[in-house]
């Protein structure tokens, strides 16, 4: 008999980083609306919690704002991970990979 997923009203939903895109790319709500082609209050709505994003709305969000989807749940301004490790010199990368094998193995499997 397949398993049977409970769904629970309690999940917190991922924070979309949509208020800070708006401000890092210096555009208002209602220009947003125009570019989404829906109108400001729509944008309100999912600026304040009262609109759930689903898959449709993250990619228009995301062509409108020039990123990527992912990008929505982050901060614009913090650097990526690929900008961090690009800034490393070789020790420091080498540091970072001996610290995530550390990890890996600290907490994977123990079968090995």
């Amino acid at each position: 008999m397949p398993t049977r997923i409970h769904h629970t009203n309690h999940r917190r939903p991922a924070h979309v980083y949509l208020r800070e895109w708006l401000e890092y790319r210096a555009l208002t709500a209602e220009q947003l609306a125009g570019r989404l082609e829906t109108s400001k209050s729509v944008v309100s709505k999912l600026l304040n919690g009262r609109q759930r994003y689903n898959q449709d709305w993250l990619e228009r969000i995301a062509y409108a704002l020039n990123c990527e989807v992912p990008d929505l749940y982050r901060d614009p301004t913090a650097p990526t991970r690929q900008e961090l490790l690009d800034r490393a010199t070789p020790e420091q990368l080498k540091q970072i990979i001996d610290f995530a094998d550390y990890l890996i193995n600290k907490t994977g499997s123990s079968d090995k």
